[in-house]
């Protein structure tokens, strides 16, 4: 039977100069999870986290941009499909709100 895909993926619509997480609904018989960001303005995707757990920590942002998370569930069997989260996010640095 195929790994089914995270349900749900949850991430910020708008953020300012901090960290900030996304995170997600766990999957049966998972053991870990990739998190693909893809940055809207650039077309550039990639996988900015690995992790076991629900949720991952991303880094303060350093400019402004608009982003898309998606996660996919794996375990020793392969991996399912990305899930998107519903909105994008986005970024602002620290100092004046652009």
């Amino acid at each position: 039977m195929p790994l089914a895909a995270p349900a749900s993926v949850t991430a910020p619509t708008y953020i300012h100069g901090t960290t900030y997480y996304v995170s997600w609904t766990a999957a049966a018989t998972a053991t870990s999870y990739n998190v693909r960001m893809s940055n809207l303005d650039t077309g550039i995707s990639s996988t900015v986290a690995t992790t076991s757990g629900t949720s991952a920590l991303m880094a303060s942002p350093t400019s402004s941009h608009t982003l898309q998370y998606a996660v996919q569930a794996c375990n020793t069997a392969g991996c399912s499909g990305f899930t998107n989260a519903p909105n994008t996010t986005y970024t602002d640095p620290p100092g004046p709100i652009h």
